[in-house]
């Protein structure tokens, strides 16, 4: 059985705007990356399959059950885009507040260890920061022992070590036999812990499947170099042959300059492809 199905789901809103059909499934021990531009579709489908919000057409289904449904809630751990708390609260007091929502939760004292909270635990949370935030709400996420984790825009505000601790923190809850499914922007992320991505542009699937799969159609990269006393920029979607090319003619390269398109970039490339 799959731990999510989508089957023909599709969500419209009032101002005429709608995402889908979406159709596909996510099955245990994967981590699948929902990449996508700012305002793709990424929010609202997490939204449909936590039972948030409801399909104006399809069904979303978590273990053959309805979305949002009580039997699969405690088994699901989510941490939002935009993460809010009571300001006047600390640390301490999130952690235990959520933690007396499950039977058989994490210790508070593991996750403080887990997460670097120690600096924090009994700081009020009008002062964290981004990154602070993020790590208290990954915490609170894994509290209940999910077995499905939703990330929605994990890495928002994170420096490189809270990175490096969330990529652990993901790989570990796959390798324990957990499904992840999180969603970003930046295309260099995706690869750092996929397994399978699913890009989404204008509220529709357009690739499922590997990195390799995804990273072929959307490879764009900014050629920035000096020929003959000109400064050249270009596009090129084979980089690799284009600069062997470069350094193979008979006139002099310098200053070579090479940068991946960022994902909003690269869109509007792949988008012009026949």
């Amino acid at each position: 059985m799959n731990v999510v199905e989508f089957q023909n789901v599709e969500r419209a809103f009032s101002a005429g705007s709608r995402i889908g059909p979406l159709s596909f499934s996510l099955s245990e021990k994967q981590v699948t990356v929902f990449l996508g531009p700012n305002g793709a579709g990424k929010t609202t489908t997490f939204k449909l399959l936590l039972g948030l919000r409801s399909p104006t057409a399809g069904t979303v289904r978590l273990w053959g059950e309805k979305a949002g449904s009580k039997n699969v809630r405690s088994r699901v751990g989510y941490t939002s885009q935009d993460l809010t708390y009571p300001a006047h609260l600390t640390a301490e007091e999130i952690l235990n507040l959520v933690t007396s929502h499950f039977e058989f939760p994490t210790s508070s004292a593991e996750l403080r260890e887990r997460f670097a909270l120690e600096k924090i635990w009994r700081k009020q949370l009008g002062g964290f920061s981004g990154g602070e935030r993020r790590r208290l709400g990954l915490a609170c996420a894994l509290i209940g022992k999910p077995r499905l984790l939703v990330l929605d825009e994990p890495t928002t505000g994170l420096d490189v070590d809270g990175k490096k601790l969330l990529w652990s923190e993901i790989t570990k809850f796959r390798d324990d036999g957990g499904t992840v499914l999180f969603s970003t922007h930046d295309i260099s992320e995706a690869s750092m812990v996929g397994d399978r991505v699913l890009l989404i542009d204008g509220g529709q699937i357009k690739i499922d499947g590997s990195m390799d799969e995804i990273l072929g159609p959307l490879d764009y990269k900014r050629l920035r170099y000096t020929q003959n006393g000109t400064v050249t920029e270009r596009i090129s979607h084979q980089s690799d042959a284009d600069v062997k090319a470069l350094f193979q003619s008979s006139d002099a390269v310098t200053n070579l300059e090479i940068r991946r398109l960022s994902l909003e970039e690269a869109l509007v490339m792949y988008r012009k492809e026949p």
